[in-house]
């Protein structure tokens, strides 16, 4: 019983063991379908490369009018795209293989006051292909699913070139034969866009943009603030000069009244009747006199306060000055950062 055990146990161990090393070499070797699937993934690859390098998608080798899709072109994958000999089928939309001209503005609605020009560019950059995808998005019509195709990669397993196309949205290509699997990878125009980072770089143009935009309102109020202090020292000065014309004027008319006084105390002993009369005036002299001087020596009180006021208002208007200036330095910055990032597209 015991030398039973122990074969028992032994037998158990290697049977164990020999099934452990055959789901191993099982998941370690790659099937036919891994080797497509990884096939069809460097292609992917490559078509992302290409649009980073060239703001387009390559065209097929042979290729035609898509039977079956209004719009696209189809044919064999190019085969200088990988370097090697290719047997997938590639279906891509005609837009993405002819761009149109040169279409991206960072600011045409002109947010920042027209600081950030409107490109006239002759050739195409990531972001008309970005603006490109996102309008496909907004306006192609959705497959089964609602994905919106820009393109198609197809593989056959095992590889035969003249194997029937099946493309997603066409069912009248034909039945691929019992023999043959096909691996089909379909992306939409907001998946491209994606992976090519047009999000990410489109909204930080979008962030910039606003920025700026905020910033010229701030300087279209700082530059009112500035004059509304220009206002200010205008004011202060004429204030003060007014007070320097008072005192002048006060100075002219207590010596206009004392030059009377003396008159008339001349002519006080020329007679009984002048004696009474340069009384009368004498008093009407000294009273005109004492008001004059009592106005003359406020308006000399208040010119000191006019002038630190006028100190005061220049200093605010320099302020003013100094926080437009800022500002503007602040809004030609975030305009600049936007017209470099709309130049590089979508390089780094």
């Amino acid at each position: 019983m015991l030398e039973a055990a122990a074969v028992t146990a032994i037998l158990g161990l290697m049977l164990v063991a020999v099934w452990t090393t055959m789901q191993a070499v099982q998941r370690k070797t790659p099937t036919a379908a891994d080797a497509e699937q990884q096939s069809v993934a460097r292609a992917e690859a490559a078509l992302y490369g290409y649009a980073l390098a060239h703001f387009r998608l390559p065209a097929p080798d042979e290729q035609i009018p898509s039977p079956n899709r209004l719009g696209f072109v189809e044919g064999q994958f190019p085969r200088s795209l990988l370097g090697e000999r290719v047997t997938m089928r590639y279906l891509v939309h005609q837009s993405l293989v002819n761009p149109p001209a040169a279409i991206y503005q960072a600011d045409p609605l002109h947010l920042a006051g027209g600081l950030i020009p409107a490109r006239a560019r002759a050739d195409i950059n990531g972001l008309d292909l970005c603006l490109g995808l996102i309008t496909r998005e907004q306006a192609g019509t959705a497959l089964p699913g609602g994905m919106r195709l820009a393109f198609a990669l197809q593989e056959a397993t095992p590889q035969i070139k003249a194997v029937p196309q099946i493309w997603v949205g066409g069912g009248d290509s034909g039945t691929p034969p019992a023999d043959i699997s096909l691996d089909t990878r379909t992306r939409g125009f907001s998946e491209l866009a994606a992976k090519l980072g047009c999000f990410d770089k489109l909204s930080r143009i979008s962030a910039d943009v606003k920025s700026a935009a905020v910033l010229a309102d701030l300087v279209k109020l700082a530059q009112l603030g500035v004059e509304y202090k220009a206002l200010g020292v205008k004011g202060a000065e004429e204030s003060l000069t007014n007070l320097r014309w008072r005192k002048a004027n006060w100075s002219v008319g207590i010596a206009t009244y004392a030059l009377g006084t003396v008159l008339t105390i001349v002519q006080m002993g020329t007679s009984p009747a002048a004696l009474a009369s340069g009384v009368t005036n004498l008093a009407a002299w000294a009273t005109a006199i004492s008001g004059i001087g009592i106005l003359l020596k406020y308006t000399d009180d208040s010119i000191p306060k006019a002038e630190d006021g006028l100190s005061a208002a220049k200093d605010a208007l320099t302020t003013a000055q100094q926080y437009q200036a800022q500002l503007e330095s602040l809004r030609n910055a975030a305009a600049l950062r936007v017209d470099q990032l709309q130049n590089k597209g979508l390089n780094p």
